[in-house]
C-alpha cells in the first residue's frame, strides 16, 4: 500500500495535465481551468511558473 496521501496525488497528476495542455493549440480555456485546479488541490503559483519555465525551455517558447 501507498504512503502518499490523496492531497498529494492529486498535485503530482495535475501537473502532468497542466503540461499536456500547455502544449495543445486551442486548449487555453482547459489549461486555464486546469491551472486553477492544480491551485485549488495545493500547487503553489510559484511552482506553476516554475513548470511554465521549464516547459517554455522544452519546447522552445518565448
Amino acid at each position: 500500500m501507498s504512503n502518499t496521501s490523496p492531497d498529494t496525488m492529486k498535485t503530482q497528476s495535475t501537473t502532468p495535465t497542466v503540461g499536456f495542455l500547455s502544449a495543445l493549440p486551442g486548449a487555453e480555456s482547459q489549461l486555464q481551468s486546469h491551472m486553477r485546479i492544480s491551485l485549488n488541490v495545493g500547487l503553489t503559483a510559484k511552482q506553476l511558473e516554475q513548470a511554465v519555465r521549464v516547459l517554455s525551455a522544452q519546447v522552445g517558447g518565448t
